[in-house]
């Protein structure tokens, strides 16, 4: 019978909890408008097309594309909770916002009720009254101390008269 020193199996246990890690986070699919990068295989929980934890909008730069609006249109914007992260005893929500670089405002907050994984949201704003190049962002914060704080995606968008 083979033993194993006692360093190999904790170095195992190790990579195992990583590697469960690595594939039970939640994600944050923004659907319209389109986030930046892909949405490929958005349909399958824990897309990693979907998976974007640092601020304000990912890792992803910001596209050259971007859906046109009017100052002071009323946008749909539809998200998709890719990975549920709900926590009862804390609740978690998602926030829409619109601005650029590193400067948000929020223009509505949606709570997460326990809907399941690839639950789609939702939730109309009004774009303000300024023009040029900015993001919707959507935030969703865990509100779970097991799960990362928020997962962010954002969308480009030219605010422009028509």
């Amino acid at each position: 019978m083979a033993r194993f020193p006692i360093e190999e199996i904790f170095s195992l246990c190790i990579l195992v909890v990583f590697l469960l890690f690595e594939t039970c986070h939640a994600h944050l699919c923004l659907i319209s408008p389109t986030q930046r990068g892909s949405l490929a295989g958005i349909n399958k929980e824990g897309n990693d097309n979907c998976f974007q934890i640092k601020g304000p909008c990912g890792k992803l730069p910001q596209s050259k594309d971007g859906v046109i609006v009017r100052p002071g249109q009323t946008l749909s914007v539809t998200f998709q909770k890719n990975l549920d992260h709900f926590l009862s005893s804390s609740p978690g929500n998602f926030t829409v916002a619109f601005g650029r670089a590193t400067t948000f405002q929020i223009l509505t907050t949606v709570p997460d009720k326990g809907e399941k994984s690839l639950t789609l949201y939702t939730a109309l704003v009004k774009i303000p009254l300024v023009k040029g190049s900015y993001a919707i962002q959507v935030i969703y914060n865990t509100n779970n101390p097991k799960a990362p704080a928020q997962f962010f995606q954002c969308a480009d968008i030219m605010v422009e008269n028509l």
